[in-house]
């Protein structure tokens, strides 16, 4: 880390300073700060004295060369930017998007999944169609259907968990006791929660992807 931050810095280069006949070069962004910035032992002399890791206000930073200048608000960006000819769009959610945000967050999805699961495991203690299931079959599609609109959960996604539903509910009605195919339902529900919140550019594939495992 130290490194990657110290080549960051010596990234902007160094500036020449001509002094009578001398010439020196100096970094335009000192390494040395950079590094002190996560390493609490870096002394630099005058700015940090190696008690914490060192830390800039926007005028410290200003002055030691580590921003390029100092904006109260976007005007004042475009200006130091030299920027004139601009025009400012503001995004306004529509209403849909704000409950599909509201859905999505973390909070209300961890309680989503465990309805799934606890309506499941219920229904795995006193088969039959009751409150357990309808309440895990309510939270599934509150959980998918915010996901499957943001482009989260594929087709392939959804249908690993409805299979793992079907399993599950095979295993309960049509074989009796605990076996196989219940074992399965449940790794295919949870592999399908789960794979739904995952970015799916992670799993894009194609067909010429797939032709040199065939070779």
């Amino acid at each position: 880390m130290r490194a990657t931050m110290r080549a960051t810095a010596e990234a902007h280069g160094k500036d020449t300073v001509i002094v009578g006949t001398d010439t020196t070069f100096v970094w335009k962004r000192n390494p040395q700060i950079a590094e002190a910035m996560v390493d609490p032992r870096i002394v630099v002399e005058n700015i940090s004295d190696s008690v914490t890791v060192l830390t800039f206000t926007a005028t410290e930073a200003l002055a030691n060369n580590y921003c390029n200048g100092i904006a109260e608000n976007i005007e004042g960006v475009m200006h130091n930017a030299g920027i004139n000819n601009y025009v400012i769009k503001e995004y306004i959610p529509t209403t849909l998007e704000k409950i599909i945000g509201m859905l999505v967050n973390p909070y209300l999805q961890s309680i989503l999944i465990m309805l799934i699961i606890g309506g499941i495991y219920f229904e795995l203690q006193s088969p039959g169609l009751g409150f357990p299931s309808a309440a895990a079959i309510v939270a599934a599609v509150i959980y998918f259907a915010p996901l499957y609109l943001e482009g989260l959960a594929e087709n392939w996604e959804v249908l690993l968990f409805i299979i793992g539903l079907i399993l599950i509910a095979v295993e309960i009605f049509a074989i009796p006791g605990f076996g196989v195919t219940g074992i399965s339902g449940i790794v295919a529900v949870i592999t399908g929660l789960a794979l739904s919140m995952v970015d799916n550019i992670i799993f894009s594939w194609s067909i010429e992807a797939l032709i040199p495992f065939f070779k």
